[in-house]
């Protein structure tokens, strides 16, 4: 502030003066060149402050981008590139960190990325471990017992997972189960052969006429239908698959000889009956073979079962898409299953059964399993498939199903002397044969017992979908055969012909009057004889007309 002094005047200030202080101000504290020097002080200052500032923000960021990595330890061993990469990416965002300003917005952006992919490959190698874990403990579980289960699709299993170098994607993987039963690698060469048949016009459509018997009048029943293997053609061709293919004979014998013995007994019977009735001579195995080669003779509204085989249910655990193959084949079954319940004439045949009955058959159903069941022999206690062996279609169209087991059960019923039975004429057919009176309830069993649980789900869905298209299914009724298969007014006929039921119609000409109704003519009674009466027993009337037996007069004859 300005300070009072006093001083001695002089000058004009000596005479006449006030004799007050005069006013004299404070020279600047700063001058310019202060100034200039007090600011270079504060900014050296600032630059030392930002300069500790920044020395700890980058060592909080040197600690921060060193956790920026991850300790990839245990892995799988395949996903080496993978989390190579993964490290790559960090390091690029530990120099992308570094050539941005610690105290941009940017900066904790880009912080913030790293921190993710970090994390993104943390976990991944959590999963990448386990899986190998994982891995490893399948590979015990295979190498400790090759023979049970079927290489071919572990191989591909532990091939998939081994070029899928991606722990999120392996997962995927890593829910299906690739030990699993060796696959009917029968149905393959099957296949093989019968599109090389058809292709070089050997197997091709054959129209046949077969006699299914008499009707109760003693007409004969002759059938015309179109088939690709009629039941001389089907075996014959399974003898000459089985002697001249190599492949197909090692996979039909081993297939056989694993067979429980209640199914070698059966298919001994069948061999001897084709073989009297055809002048050849079949061996049991041949028409086992057979009946896997009829399922690809019944042709559907919807696909024929050429080109897709009911044994390769497991497949389509292993490859992407095939879950709608195994709907497909939903669709197919349950055209063959409803066809069958309906009678149509193209799964008809004429069969002589296991008791040596002449019956309406089914065809393109044997071969199929519907479940397991135990089976005892020499070498001790089995679990076995419990195969479809016969199918007989009565006339009010029930199906009745022979199965491995009910025949197997009605061996040990009639056995004598603790061996088992294998004389039909001491069975029971009520108790050979399983009565199935809806397709929904067939269906169902050969969906789940020969597809397995989850292959069974997949072929349900296919059919679901398929079926609800025609109105033919919903919850409360199931499969309706009549709308997923409706027969044709020629179909109804044949089939109605086919079970001596044809109905004769008699045609009536405009204006032609109906034929009177044939009615037998009454007769008289014929008048019954009288007992004789001793009517000395009895009290008479005077004139002997009359006689009285206790309860009125009657006259005397």
């Amino acid at each position: 502030m300005p300070q009072v002094v006093k001083t001695q005047p002089t000058g004009a200030f000596t005479q006449g003066g006030a004799g007050i202080g005069a006013v004299i101000f404070d020279r600047p504290q700063y001058d310019p060149q202060t100034m200039a020097l007090k600011v270079q002080g504060d900014l050296e200052n600032w630059a030392k402050e930002k300069q500790a500032e920044a020395a700890k923000k980058k060592a909080e960021t040197d600690k921060l981008i060193a956790d920026l990595n991850f300790d990839d330890k245990g892995a799988f061993p395949d996903d080496v590139d993978y989390f190579k990469e993964g490290k790559n990416k960090l390091i690029d965002a530990q120099a992308k960190l570094d050539a941005t300003d610690p105290n941009s917005p940017e900066w904790n952006k880009n912080y913030r990325e790293a921190q993710r992919v970090r994390d993104w490959y943390k976990s991944d190698v959590t999963s990448s471990s386990g899986q190998w874990g994982e891995f490893k403990k399948i590979k015990e579980q295979f190498d400790a017992d090759p023979n049970k289960y079927d290489k071919d699709k572990f191989d591909q299993w532990v091939a998939s997972v081994r070029v899928t170098r991606d722990p999120q994607k392996r997962s995927e993987l890593f829910k299906i189960n690739p030990l699993q039963a060796p696959k009917e690698e029968l149905e393959d060469l099957t296949i093989e052969m019968i599109k090389k048949g058809k292709d070089a016009g050997v197997i091709s459509p054959t129209n046949v006429k077969r006699s299914y018997g008499k009707t109760p009048t003693g007409e004969d029943i002759m059938i015309e239908q179109t088939e690709l293997f009629p039941e001389e053609k089907r075996v014959s061709i399974a003898a000459d698959w089985i002697s001249n293919n190599g492949k197909i004979k090692d996979a039909v014998l081993e297939k056989f000889s694993a067979a429980p013995q209640s199914d070698i007994d059966y298919y001994t019977q069948k061999a001897s009956q084709l073989s009297q009735k055809y002048g050849k001579n079949f061996k049991p195995y041949d028409i086992w073979y057979s009946d896997s080669i009829e399922k690809y003779d019944t042709q559907g509204e919807k696909s024929t079962q050429l080109g897709y085989s009911p044994e390769r249910q497991q497949e389509a655990q292993y490859k992407w898409g095939e879950g709608k193959k195994l709907q497909n084949q939903g669709a197919g079954l349950l055209e063959a299953v409803s066809g069958a319940f309906q009678g149509k004439p193209q799964y008809l045949q004429p069969i002589k059964t296991y008791a040596g009955y002449d019956a309406v058959g089914i065809k393109g159903l044997s071969g199929y399993n519907i479940g397991t069941y135990t089976y005892s022999d020499k070498d001790g206690v089995k679990d076995v498939p419990n195969k479809i062996l016969e199918v007989v279609r009565t006339k009010d169209g029930r199906l009745m199903v022979m199965t491995s087991k009910s025949l197997y059960d009605e061996q040990i019923r009639t056995a004598e002397n603790n061996t088992l039975n294998t004389d039909p004429k001491k069975m029971e057919t009520a108790r050979l044969y399983i009565p199935y009176d809806n397709v929904t309830q067939l269906f169902n069993d050969i969906a789940t017992g020969h597809f397995g649980k989850d292959g069974g789900e997949q072929i349900k869905v296919g059919a679901k979908e398929y079926a609800t298209k025609f109105g033919g299914y919903n919850d409360a009724t199931a499969f309706d055969a009549a709308k997923v298969v409706p027969l044709s007014k020629e179909e109804q006929e044949k089939r109605d012909e086919i079970y001596g039921m044809k109905v004769k119609r008699v045609v009536v000409e405009g204006g032609e009057a109906f034929p009177p109704n044939k009615t037998k003519q009454q007769q008289p009674k014929a008048e019954t004889k009288a007992a004789k009466v001793d009517y000395s027993k009895y009290p008479q009337s005077s004139d002997g007309k009359w006689y009285y037996d206790g309860t009125q007069w009657l006259p005397i004859k």
